[in-house]
């Protein structure tokens, strides 16, 4: 709650500061290193959670699967860092057919391999149950980076360049912070490659399902980029970024949730384990959409006239998210109990094809009330299809 509100002044203020315009670019920088970071950790996240519980009673196995994600991360968020420094301007001539965005796409690259990184931090506190390290590195970077905006806005030198170079230098001071705590013995774990079949058998899976889905949960962003104005772009930024304060809370219960999936031993306990927690993430959703809801009134006011418009998408965007919320528990017993990841790459490129012929229909149409529209229905689906699928997994 305290990250959700941290990162909530920290996009508000912003918006207020840079106005809807260079808000628009922000937006682009962030959405891309969100949907780079999920395609290129190929599953490594999921991997620690899933594995580092299990070999608890072996710390040398632990290790060595340990150093192995953090070189899988490593290369990976080199690799997309070297591509994109070199393509950076076809991105944004071709793709986004805005030139002038060259110089932040460059940066783009850098806030990926940052991301990669502070992501196997947090994922491993996470597996190891350290939750006072996992939150302590969200809040801490959270509160660094408000602070930091602020400093630069009092002596004028806070743009959209500026503010993403402060974005993307916290998740490094965080991930080399979390070693004091996390300890090194593992960097010196060797034969790691052993692991590597074991690990991919799964991350293989988590890997495309997450390319799938994070590209559907995205796409529409970009879809708006290319049909709308820059300032239209920064008034649903605004209002998707407050409306990530549900996905915040919901990342918060599944840092515990997760290894508890998948720690379960019969199906009776993971039943009756995600029924409980669903009556609670259902709840928990409910209560903090209302609030949202309050809080996104005084948020638009204060923001400015620029972002008189961010009202009805966000009011769509809380009832998607408080759906996604509600529902996570299905998807975490199927990936972490079942270990049936491969389901949701199915699943995913069903809604991606959704999200795309949704967001050719609506935000031309509508413009960003089509694009709130095109999340929604996309929510929507992934549900039902979440629900209908653990159930028959409990069947059998």
């Amino acid at each position: 709650m305290i990250n959700g509100a941290l990162g909530a002044i920290f996009y508000f203020l912003l918006a207020k500061f840079l106005g809807s315009s260079e808000f628009g670019v922000f937006t682009i920088f962030t959405t891309s290193i969100a949907l780079l970071t999920g395609i290129v950790d190929l599953g490594s996240d999921q991997g620690i959670v899933r594995f580092i519980p299990k070999y608890k009673d072996n710390p040398d196995i632990q290790n060595k699967l340990i150093k192995l994600s953090l070189g899988i991360k490593f290369i990976s968020g080199l690799t997309i860092f070297l591509l994109i420094f070199i393509f950076s301007g076809s991105i944004s001539s071709l793709v986004l057919q805005k030139p002038e965005l060259t110089s932040i796409i460059v940066l783009i690259g850098v806030g990926v391999l940052a991301q990669i990184l502070f992501s196997f931090s947090t994922s491993l506190s996470q597996s190891l149950e350290k939750y006072f390290l996992w939150s302590g590195l969200f809040i801490g970077t959270n509160l660094i980076r408000l602070l930091m905006i602020l400093l630069l806005f009092k002596f004028q030198s806070l743009g959209a360049y500026s503010a993403a170079v402060i974005y993307l230098v916290l998740p490094f001071l965080g991930f080399l912070f979390s070693f004091i705590f996390l300890g090194k013995r593992f960097l010196f774990s060797k034969g790691v490659l052993a692991y590597l079949p074991d690990l991919f058998s799964f991350n293989k899976w988590v890997t495309a399902f997450v390319i799938v889905s994070t590209i559907g949960s995205r796409i529409e962003l970009y879809f708006t980029a290319r049909y709308l104005s820059l300032s239209s772009l920064g008034v649903y930024g605004l209002a998707l970024q407050i409306s990530q304060i549900i996905p915040q809370l919901m990342i918060a219960i599944g840092a515990v949730t997760a290894p508890k999936f998948a720690s379960l031993s019969t199906n009776k306990k993971n039943l009756a384990y995600t029924i409980k927690s669903v009556l609670f993430t259902s709840g928990l959703a409910t209560v903090s959409s209302i609030a949202l809801v309050i809080i996104g009134h005084f948020v638009f006011k204060f923001a400015g006239s620029d972002f008189d418009s961010a009202t009805m998408p966000f009011l769509i965007l809380v009832v998607a998210m408080a759906i996604f919320f509600s529902t996570a528990p299905f998807r975490d017993s199927v990936i972490f109990y079942f270990s049936k990841p491969q389901f949701f790459f199915y699943m995913g490129i069903a809604h991606m094809v959704i999200i795309l012929v949704t967001s050719i229909i609506f935000i031309p149409r509508y413009s960003i009330v089509g694009t709130s529209l095109v999340v929604l229905i996309g929510q929507i689906f992934i549900a039902l299809s979440s629900i209908w699928y653990f159930f028959k997994l409990s069947k059998k």
